[in-house]
């Protein structure tokens, strides 16, 4: 084997070693973007978690004032509706004298009144069960794990990219490396067939020369070659 293909066979052994370890890169790359993604929505849990720890502890704090105000609200909506059908009914009864209209009056008052009362429970136990068995305390030595969780998992998102941004500057430069050791093989290559052309057809002709002498060539070659 000649020196170029020496030469141009190790430029060949290099592409496979580019192509494997570009392989390799691209794996590697794939499941960084999965531990990426994965670092992303942890992060975004947490917080979601944060931000629900805060409203609690806002809900805790304006519990008694939410308390009030939602006396004021439930009050405020049982006089909008008991006074229109207890002002026309009632004093339609009056004018009447009608106590079956009174009595129809008293009943739908009632109602109304209950209604309101069992809306105003409903959305009282719905404010209590979300603070049930929960202190600020609690929620301050939650919130400062959580805070802790996302420091840690913010500093692995940054190491993460950190290892992404390296294998794709690794691959783009194995692309270029590739490009260019394609161009050295066709370059070889030229460069080998034009050694073979200037260089070897003396020598060959010498060997003929000699095989010839010899009587080593065939006659009919021998008669050619006169």
């Amino acid at each position: 084997m000649d020196s170029y293909l020496e030469y141009i066979n190790q430029l060949e052994k290099r592409l496979v070693e580019i192509d494997k370890n570009m392989a390799d890169k691209e794996l590697e790359l794939e499941l960084l973007n999965k531990k990426k993604q994965q670092k992303e929505l942890l992060l975004t849990d947490l917080a979601n978690k944060l931000k629900h720890n805060n409203d609690l502890k806002k809900l805790i704090s304006n519990f008694p004032k939410l308390k009030i105000r939602l006396i004021k609200i439930f009050v405020l909506f049982g006089i909008l509706f008991l006074l229109p059908p207890t002002l026309i009914l009632g004093t339609f009864s009056l004018i009447t004298e009608s106590l079956l209209l009174l009595i129809a009056t008293l009943g739908i008052d009632t109602i109304i009144i209950k209604k309101v009362q069992d809306d105003y429970k409903d959305k009282l136990n719905d404010l209590n069960s979300k603070i049930d068995g929960v202190s600020n305390d609690f929620l301050d030595v939650n919130n400062i794990i959580i805070k802790s969780r996302q420091n840690v998992a913010a500093d692995e998102l940054v190491k993460i990219d950190h290892l992404i941004y390296e294998i794709k500057k690794f691959i783009t430069q194995s692309i270029s490396e590739k490009q260019k050791t394609n161009e050295n093989i066709i370059y070889a290559q030229k460069m080998r067939e034009e050694a073979i052309s200037n260089h070897c057809q003396d020598k060959l002709n010498l060997q003929f020369n000699l095989d010839k002498q010899n009587g080593l060539l065939p006659k009919v070659l021998v008669k050619k070659a006169n």
